[in-house]
């Protein structure tokens, strides 16, 4: 179920107390991020606070530095279901703040299958008009235009 990454993170985390220099886990590539949410669930499902405190502060520092590690963050801890809101919501709050990272994640049709339609109609509107303000050449995208029409219904 968990990689030897996640266990070995895990398991250095109960001896010192912290995610050891050198794991895979600290790097700020994508399959990193994946990582991390898992060593996030594990944390939950072993309920291990401490572990799970500071899966979140790690998540939270690599997503201010690499906007791209976010969508990878929301885009896993949606697909396994990750009981903690807490590290997926910081994701989607990141990719909102950063449009480039929002519009590559969201031009994927599988991505958007990980929203519910609320969401998806709430938020995809709210980015795009916040996008229309700043810049009024802004090409529609057929999805765009979808939601837009799903909110008026």
């Amino acid at each position: 179920m968990y990689s030897s990454t996640v266990i070995r993170a895990a398991v250095e985390f109960c001896y010192s107390d912290e995610i050891v220099s050198g794991n895979k886990i600290l790097e700020t590539t994508e399959e990193a991020g994946r990582e991390l949410v898992h060593l996030a669930h594990f944390a939950e499902f072993y309920q291990i606070p401490k572990l799970t405190q500071r899966v979140y502060m790690l998540g939270l520092k690599v997503m201010r530095k690499t906007p791209a590690y976010a969508s990878a963050i929301f885009k896993e801890a949606t697909v396994i279901k990750l009981e903690s809101n807490a590290l997926r919501s910081d994701a989607w709050e990141n990719m909102l703040r950063n449009p480039a990272t929002f519009f590559q994640f969201i031009e994927s049709e599988e991505n958007r299958r990980l929203l519910d339609a609320s969401q998806f109609r709430a938020l995809v509107l709210d980015v795009y008009n916040k996008t229309r303000e700043n810049n009024n050449d802004y090409y529609e995208p057929a999805w765009v235009q979808e939601a837009k029409k799903m909110s008026e219904m």
